[in-house]
């Protein structure tokens, strides 16, 4: 529930700061984007209206509509919410986020590595968030499993880090060119041990630009890795 309910803009910063996650703004009538550009913003407007555009090189949209993947808009979130880090492995269905990043990102003062693996993924990216940079990996079901220990170094050192699972069918190395929404269960305890886990499902193309937005605030209010879960 909401305390001032005619009040509210659907800002979310009172679902944000909530300590229990007990107030959940279901009808949001504005995004409120924190830090971000006027170019972001405006981006972030128009996918808001599912009028999404190309921004040229000197910043005006673009007259001709473009068509977008969830998983490009998720690697265009990141750089838009400030960040420096990919490390990461390929792996269907989200090989896309890293393709796109890793052209983003240089082009933004930051860096993108492929991994030999899934856990050295997550490993390069915890230790880029360690030294203070806004780090992401994006990975699927079984990348998931592998990540799993270094998901627990980052509950228990307290690391902010953003995590993109874009699922697939499964168990085990599944269906990788099948939909499935079989990992929220996984992602209540991904790890081992006592923690809190802090999860965000996209169902919109919209969500998957405004939520991996939210996951990145998130883990910094809150120090710890966030999930953004997406469909195939």
């Amino acid at each position: 529930s909401i305390i001032a309910q005619d009040s509210c803009i659907g800002c979310t910063d009172c679902e944000l700061s909530c300590p229990d996650f007990a107030i959940y703004v279901a009808d949001r009538k504005e995004f409120k984007f924190a830090k971000l550009s006027d170019e972001a913003k405006q981006r972030a407007e128009s996918i808001k209206n599912n009028n999404y555009r190309v921004l040229s090189e000197q910043g005006r949209l673009m007259a001709r509509e473009m068509i977008s993947t969830g998983n490009e808009l998720a690697a265009i979130a990141a750089i838009d919410a400030g960040c420096e880090f990919f490390g990461g492995y390929p792996i269907t269905p989200s090989s896309e986020i890293m393709h796109t990043i890793s052209d983003l990102l240089p082009k933004n003062g930051g860096a993108a590595i492929q991994m030999e693996d899934e856990i050295a993924g997550i490993c390069a990216a915890l230790g880029a968030a360690m030294s203070g940079k806004r780090a992401l990996t994006a990975t699927s079901g079984p990348g998931i499993s592998l990540k799993a220990e270094n998901i627990g170094l980052g509950y228990i050192a307290e690391v902010p880090l953003v995590i993109i699972n874009v699922m697939r069918g499964g168990p085990s190395t599944g269906l990788p060119t099948r939909v499935q929404q079989g990992d929220v269960n996984q992602v209540k305890a991904p790890t081992h041990g006592d923690f809190k886990s802090i999860t965000l499902c996209a169902t919109t193309l919209e969500e998957c630009y405004t939520e991996v937005l939210r996951a990145f605030n998130l883990a910094d209010r809150f120090m710890q890795p966030v999930f953004v879960l997406l469909d195939e």
